[in-house]
């Protein structure tokens, strides 16, 4: 992943619930910047650089100690998908294949813009400012 990358993050299932209606596409972020745990110098390095996470130090900690996640991205957080999409939408509709790794996966321009305009139901609804930028 790259700095401007745009990113669809997902939730994964509910416990006990099927991962078909409750994993969900819920939100657009856009990738500042992407690090290597082992660029850090030492736990308190890392813990400095990463001070805005979702994670508890107690979580940050365990994952620098084990090495389990070696990459650490700095996201900017762009908004909200108005209709959140559940994963039978998106292997269905979007054309997101069923069996690939969920956790980090690529997509093409044409599924993400497939996923924004499911989020937004009727046309013209929705975040009409967020530009998609080709190279």
């Amino acid at each position: 992943m790259k700095y401007g990358d745009k990113i669809i993050i997902y939730r994964t299932k509910v416990e006990d619930r099927s991962a078909e209606y409750s994993s969900v596409a819920t939100s657009v972020c856009t990738l500042v910047e992407n690090k290597s745990i082992y660029d850090f110098e030492n736990i308190e390095a890392f813990l400095k650089y990463c001070h805005k996470s979702i994670f508890s130090e107690e979580q940050l900690c365990s994952f620098y100690e084990s090495k389990k996640y070696p990459i650490v991205l700095k996201f900017l957080y762009n908004f909200p998908l108005k209709k959140r999409i559940i994963r039978k939408d998106l292997i269905n509709k979007v054309g997101l294949p069923r069996d690939n790794y969920w956790g980090c996966m690529q997509i093409t321009d044409e599924e993400f813009v497939k996923i924004i305009r499911l989020s937004l139901g009727k046309e013209g609804e929705g975040v009409e400012n967020f530009v998609i930028d080709k190279p």
